[in-house]
């Protein structure tokens, strides 16, 4: 039987290119036999009730499959009783803990080990909550499809986005073939409108030209139809096309000398020897195949790859020389009044690159006569969470990854003394020697590195002297506010009063306190600021920004003392809380003035987490992103020079329907270009953001019924002129065009501007949580840039 697994193998991967062959070589090392066979599972659904399933891994280890029955024939059946999961739909896989809402809402968890439990997340925050038999095949579950997900992201990038897309949505095995009418339902999910006898002639001329007996193509047949016609569906030369004729003419390659010209003086490259080696060209020249593969890979990306790339060498300096990607209201799944916590949330946001979760403790009730602390959103109907199941969360995922860089607890602290002592022994017993717990030599001098605090985790939090209350102790608490917000909300006085009294008299357990590396101190004046020692620090609401600004006659000097404590103190900036249903601010505002930890609600998609998402894609997407010189010890504290770019949207490729969806219309997609600025030496007097915030955009026209190969070629390029090239982000925005109701959103992307690269470049482009699941693999906008 075993055998036979490796010979179906054979027979289907002989169809695929060599780099299509090679990934599905090495994933057919990964997977035993017996997941071949599978699994008698328990699958919990939204409701928190746990049914029978039946779990295995395809054999052509592309999808998981969740069935009622132990064999299935196809790989896509009726959805209501087969469940297929391709792989790269899969973002992540965790094992062992309550890591999902379905979890924390199954009735009876008591009855289960969590060691048994399995959570894979898909399609960019869906979750399939398994209960396995044992822990040994839990482990062995998590196991391959870690290795699965590993051998895809190694070898993706190698496939020809066209063949890779093919292979994603493919109905059958590779080598069985398909007819017209199936073709054209693979088209219309392609978003690839296919009714014209055209298309059909030049699928039944793919199969004469092929010497084939029937007019039906298998999946590498399918591939060549798909190229030939993708000139017809536009009307004119894709991108990939016209760029090669301009430089091939009508021969097969490129020579090699001419490659290497387009690559110094269009592409602006600089590291030729480089890329003659990344990219393997023949000095015979390059083909179309690899050619394409180049235009629409990660060396063209428009963020430069070696940005984008992880560079561990950036990582030795105090933590108060980075930006940290950071998280606000870490639990919450939706808005700040009613809405669920959730385990999963802190899970999704690790996942996402975020090296700062927020943790709101309260007292709770006892369990066996201990105390339980409980996360939420204190005085709203948000629900609870036990503080050891977030803990022991975060506990998974270093060990899951355990060369992360340090992972920051951010702590609101609203337990009384007994529940901080609880605090303390469960952060001390479930994260053992991941806890860094400093020494009085650690708080001298400079703040440790990221790379001295590699697969720790930091507490962030209140450490008053010898012990004692701290009136002057900073808070994320905006129950301390006594002005009233805009949106004219504002506590009643029993609250102000009782916590007014709360921070008054409450004493902070030596158990706790000795445990934080970052202490939060109450902001008095930026001269007292920089007197304190290095692992102070201040956390302060976006309202309050420009105050602190502005309390000084001479805001740019006020400004600059700012910028100058960030060199080495840390700074926490996060929300207002009015923002009730957890939108967020433009985080350029505080990156500008050096503050490492701009707090985004992460659950909440927008202008603000898109940038969010492009700066932290930076060195690997790690978390830990190095400050421009200029807000480093000893630089300047004024931001680079202007700069001019131009940029024209030329196409797009592969683009997915609405939110990754496999059924629907074509979509009818068009392109939006944002660059959000700032101008750093304005008056400083914006009550929202404390600087003058700088917008510009271009729109382009619709293409109709043409999702899979749009042209848009726009003769003209819209040219930008950039006041903060270091901080400024260039974003963009796919949508499609919807007369009878609002615009869709297709994908987004964002890339700061000091990161662009000059020619014809490729946006990779992401779903609405900064995802790549699925079809978002092989979708991409194509623009010429001229800087």
């Amino acid at each position: 039987m075993k055998f036979s697994f490796r010979q179906t193998f054979q027979s289907e991967s002989n169809t695929y290119s060599p780099a299509l062959k090679a990934l599905a070589s090495e994933a057919n090392l990964c997977v035993p036999h017996e997941l071949h066979v599978g699994t008698h599972v328990k699958k919990v659904n939204n409701l928190g009730v746990a049914f029978p399933r039946y779990l295995h891994i395809s054999k052509c280890n592309s999808r998981i499959i969740l069935s009622r029955k132990r064999y299935v024939t196809k790989i896509i059946l009726d959805e209501k009783k087969i469940k297929t999961i391709h792989m790269l739909d899969i973002s992540h896989v965790h094992r062992g803990f309550v890591g999902s809402e379905k979890f924390e809402s199954l009735k009876t968890l008591h009855k289960y080990k969590a060691e048994n439990f399995l959570t894979i997340f898909f399609n960019g925050g869906k979750t399939v909550a398994l209960i396995m038999p044992s822990k040994e095949i839990c482990r062995k579950y998590y196991d391959t499809i870690s290795d699965l997900l590993e051998v895809y992201r190694n070898n993706t990038q190698k496939v020809d986005k066209d063949e890779l897309l093919l292979f994603y949505v493919w109905p059958k095995r590779p080598s069985e073939s398909i007819l017209w009418q199936e073709a054209v339902a693979i088209l219309k999910r392609l978003n690839f409108q296919a009714y014209s006898s055209d298309y059909k002639k030049i699928f039944k001329s793919c199969t004469i030209s092929l010497k084939l007996k029937k007019t039906s193509l298998n999946h590498s047949q399918f591939l060549t139809f798909l190229k030939k016609a993708k000139t017809h569906q536009s009307n004119e030369l894709v991108p990939e096309d016209f760029i090669w004729k301009s430089l091939a003419g009508n021969k097969d390659t490129i020579p090699y000398d001419d490659f290497m010209k387009f690559l110094k003086d269009k592409q602006a490259e600089n590291n030729l020897k480089y890329l003659d080696t990344e990219l393997k060209i023949s000095k015979k020249g390059i083909d179309k195949p690899t050619f394409d593969s180049y235009l629409y890979g990660e060396l063209n990306n428009a963020f430069d790859f070696r940005a984008l790339r992880f560079d561990e060498s950036t990582l030795d300096k105090p933590l108060g020389s980075y930006w940290i990607n950071t998280s606000h209201n870490t639990y919450l799944t939706a808005d700040q009044v009613k809405s669920n916590s959730s385990v999963e949330m802190y899970l999704t946001a690790l996942d996402r690159g975020c090296k700062c979760v927020e943790l709101d403790t309260w007292d709770g009730g006892h369990a066996s006569s201990k105390p339980v602390p409980v996360i939420y959103h204190g005085h709203t109907l948000t629900s609870k969470i036990n503080m050891e199941d977030v803990i022991i969360c975060i506990k998974n995922y270093v060990e899951e990854n355990p060369e992360t860089y340090p992972i920051i607890l951010s702590f609101e602290n609203h337990c009384s003394e007994e529940f901080q002592v609880a605090m303390a022994n469960i952060l001390t017993s479930v994260l053992g020697d991941i806890l860094y717990i400093p020494t009085d030599d650690d708080l001298e001098g400079d703040l440790p590195s990221p790379a001295n605090l590699r697969g720790k985790v930091v507490i962030k939090g209140k450490r008053p002297p010898q012990d004692e209350d701290d009136p002057d102790s900073d808070s994320d608490d905006d129950s301390d506010e006594e002005e009233q917000d805009k949106e004219g909300q504002t506590e009643t006085k029993m609250e102000k009063t009782n916590s007014s009294s709360s921070h008054k008299k409450k004493k902070f357990s030596p158990e706790l306190t000795r445990l934080v590396l970052l202490y939060g101190k109450k902001f008095s004046s930026f001269d007292e600021s920089l007197k304190q020692p290095d692992w102070h620090m201040h956390s302060i609401k976006e309202s309050k920004r420009y105050k602190f600004i502005n309390k000084s006659k001479d805001k740019m000097k006020n400004l600059m003392k700012w910028r100058e404590y960030n060199t080495k103190h840390l700074t926490r900036t996060y929300p207002k809380g009015t923002r009730l249903y957890s939108s967020n601010f433009n985080p350029l505002t505080d990156w500008s003035l050096g503050c490492q930890m701009v707090a985004l609600n992460f659950q909440t998609y927008g202008a603000p987490m898109v940038m969010n998402d492009g700066r932290f894609r930076a060195n690997g997407g790690c978390g830990y992103v190095l400050k421009p010189r200029w807000l480093l010890p000893g630089g300047s504290l004024r931001p680079a020079k202007q700069v001019k770019f131009r940029i024209r949207v030329l196409g797009a490729a592969r683009l997915p329907k609405p939110m990754g969806v496999r059924l629907g219309e074509y979509v009818d997609p068009y392109v939006v270009m944002t660059v959000f600025d700032l101008d750093t030496m304005g008056d400083y007097t914006s009550e929202t953001e404390g600087v003058q915030e700088v917008i510009k955009k271009y729109h382009s026209d619709h293409i109709s019924n043409n999702g899979f190969c749009p042209v848009w070629k726009d003769e003209k390029f819209t040219e930008f002129t950039v006041l903060n090239p270091d901080i400024a982000m260039l974003c963009f925005k796919v949508k499609e065009k919807d007369t009878a109701s609002f615009d869709d959103f297709i994908g987004a992307a964002s890339i700061p501007v000091s990161a662009l690269k000059k020619g014809y470049r490729n946006v990779p482009l992401y779903a609405n949580n900064d995802t790549q699941h699925g079809p978002f693999h092989m979708a991409s906008v194509f623009v010429e840039i001229e800087i």
